[in-house]
């Protein structure tokens, strides 16, 4: 694991560094503009997606990523480990041009209204404490959180169960071939991103908002906190009955 990772580390530094001399392209996704690439302790990537003109000297490390790969996965087989452990980026060629879109999904879970104030109490009461040492050190905490989590308590007293709904942004890339009669594919981007390659390459990142989904549902939520929204379950399962209703209706109309 190391080994694969101190390769990785070489090649995405490699990637950058190219890029600062304009020999590569570095397209930074989140935010975040780095990576970091430690000689001793865990690694941190960021998301990214890299553009050359062919894979050329990168090639050999590529290939030297993939054998340990290999050989990882084939060690965990062997000894009843977990796959998936290591980061790998995605490796593309014959590329002429690359469509980025953020995609926003959103990920849920029911629980018991009690499970959903429990874990509100537990924010508040590590919040009380933060403000406590802020106040110790003589500084003027700001409350507003701390406000948010106890209407949020307020808001689910008394509920009996509870859907818990958050965004999870994704990244997708649309690949289109040199080849104008190939199949355009469709891969999403995870750390530590993508790697395209081909003559002429070029880049298209999303300019405006995108049209909202048809069966989007759009009951407010009972309570926000940390950009995870709380509803009451039986009123959020009318409500996305009713938009998926509405949503076929309008199939039926085209």
């Amino acid at each position: 694991m190391a080994h694969y990772h101190r390769l990785l580390g070489e090649l995405l530094t490699a990637l950058v560094e190219d890029a600062e001399v304009g020999e590569a392209r570095v397209v930074w996704l989140d935010g975040e503009e780095r990576h970091v690439i430690r000689k001793v302790g865990q690694n941190e990537y960021a998301r990214a997606v890299y553009l050359l003109e062919d894979l050329g000297r990168y090639r050999e490390a590529l290939y030297g990523l993939a054998r340990v790969q290999d050989e990882v996965e084939r060690l965990s087989a062997l000894t009843g480990g977990r796959g998936g452990a290591l980061v790998t980026p995605v490796v593309r060629t014959g590329v002429r041009h690359v469509r980025l879109n953020r995609d926003l999904q959103h990920v849920g879970q029911t629980v018991t209204g009690a499970a959903a104030r429990g874990w509100l109490a537990q924010a508040r009461d590590r919040l009380l404490r933060d403000l406590e040492a802020e106040r110790a050190y003589g500084l003027n905490p700001a409350t507003e959180a701390l406000a948010e989590v106890e209407r949020a308590l307020e808001a689910l007293r008394g509920v009996e169960a509870v859907r818990v709904r958050w965004r999870y942004p994704r990244w997708r890339a649309n690949l289109y071939p040199l080849d104008i009669d190939g199949d355009t594919e469709r891969v999403y981007v995870t750390k530590p991103g993508l790697i395209a390659a081909g003559p002429g390459i070029g880049l298209t990142r999303p300019t405006g908002p995108r049209k909202p989904r048809s069966d989007r549902v759009t009951l407010p939520p009972l309570a926000e906190v940390q950009g995870r929204q709380y509803y009451d379950l039986q009123e959020f399962i009318a409500a996305r009955d009713e938009a998926r209703e509405r949503a076929r209706a309008k199939r039926r109309r085209r």
